[in-house]
């Protein structure tokens, strides 16, 4: 977490992952989220901030030599 705000990062998660054996109670604690009219007016008035931080961070993100990626290998076919 952020000292001042709450981050998150997201982190590719793989069969060769040791953090796979989580993945299956992770799904099962998630739910879906629906936007509603509050939360369109939430991005309306907060784009200019949002838009900012994202070009600030992704810029930073981008120029790190090694960036988290899923490979073709880490591949799970859903049959």
């Amino acid at each position: 977490m952020g000292a001042w705000r709450a981050r998150f990062s997201l982190e590719p998660i793989a069969p060769s992952s040791g953090r796979w054996s989580n993945l299956t109670k992770w799904l099962d604690d998630s739910y879906v989220v629906t936007t509603n009219a509050a939360g369109e007016q939430w991005a309306r008035d907060n784009q200019a901030s949002v838009t900012a931080k994202r070009d600030k961070y992704l810029r930073a993100w981008l120029a790190k030599d090694e960036r988290p990626a899923l490979q073709r290998a880490d591949e799970v076919s859903s049959h």
